[in-house]
């Protein structure tokens, strides 16, 4: 295979949908083949009880003697036990930008700085929809700005991707991989009747549950090849363009991963799939 990457110093920094939109976890997720392995579960072990019918009777009076015996006495001060904690409600979508941001904070504190905007569910679940297609639409995007201008290096044979241009995406591929799967799930969950006033919008027909939307985004996250070498780029008119025309065919997804540089893919993509697959144990 060879080289690829349309770029340009406009290109915002997408992945932070892997992390929330994966992540309004949120990534984010893919679809997961049922037949693929499954990640280990604990050993559950049986405990067989012996079967005592001849000593049930022997054993309660023991128990019922005990009980006498070990009783306080005096009765419990019920009035000082503490009530159980009562589940903070949701707000309304207008409102709910401050509460969405400290879910994600908690599931992964190096989020901060892609979290410091309104709208939050609106503008990351639109992204999600987009990835979910392939797409990577800049009047969706225009709040994300990339932390340096795309940047390239010459060799011998031409024009590649500088491994500075990869660094620009080092924070946010850590921040993805610190995300806590399990805590994404149950904030996605959450916050799942105000993603759905959101997702409602888009007119999708009611066998396409919400799920699927992020289910096919991370997909497209997953599809992204990975590719060790120097990529090579040219620069036919304002913009640069990959070399390899089968690169320079995938979709804008595929592209912006490949932006990011091998490494930051691996990590991305890692917990991508264990996103999915924390969503897909909790649809079962």
């Amino acid at each position: 295979m060879g080289r690829y990457d349309q770029t340009d110093s406009k290109k915002s920094n997408g992945l932070v949908i892997g992390a929330i939109g994966v992540l309004l976890l949120a990534g984010g997720w893919l679809y997961l083949d049922r037949t693929e392995q499954r990640a280990a579960e604990p050993e559950i072990k049986q405990i067989e009880l012996p079967l005592a019918s001849d000593t049930v009777q022997a054993d309660q009076q023991t128990a019922d003697q005990l009980a006498i015996e070990q009783a306080p006495t005096d009765p419990p001060d019920f009035a000082i036990q503490a009530s159980p904690a009562v589940a903070q409600p949701l707000p309304e979508l207008a409102d709910s930008d401050e509460m969405m941001r400290q879910a994600m904070l908690g599931v992964s504190p190096q989020l901060a700085p892609w979290l410091a905007t309104d709208q939050l569910i609106k503008k990351y679940l639109i992204i999600a929809n987009d990835f979910s297609q392939g797409l990577w639409l800049e009047k969706h995007r225009q709040f994300l700005q990339p932390p340096a201008a795309f940047s390239v290096q010459q060799t011998d044979n031409g024009s590649v991707i500088a491994e500075a241009s990869y660094r620009r995406y080092d924070s946010l591929a850590q921040a993805i991989d610190g995300i806590d799967a399990r805590a994404a799930i149950m904030a996605y969950q959450k916050f799942k009747p105000l993603l759905s006033q959101v997702f409602d919008q888009f007119g999708y027909p009611p066998e396409r549950p919400m799920d699927d939307l992020f289910l096919k985004a991370a997909a497209q996250i997953l599809a992204a090849p990975i590719i060790e070498q120097p990529i090579p780029v040219v620069r036919p008119s304002v913009f640069y363009k990959f070399a390899d025309a089968e690169l320079e065919k995938l979709n804008p997804v595929a592209k912006l991963m490949l932006r990011m540089g091998p490494e930051n893919t691996r990590l991305i993509q890692r917990k991508t799939k264990q996103l999915a697959q924390e969503l897909s144990n909790a649809r079962e």
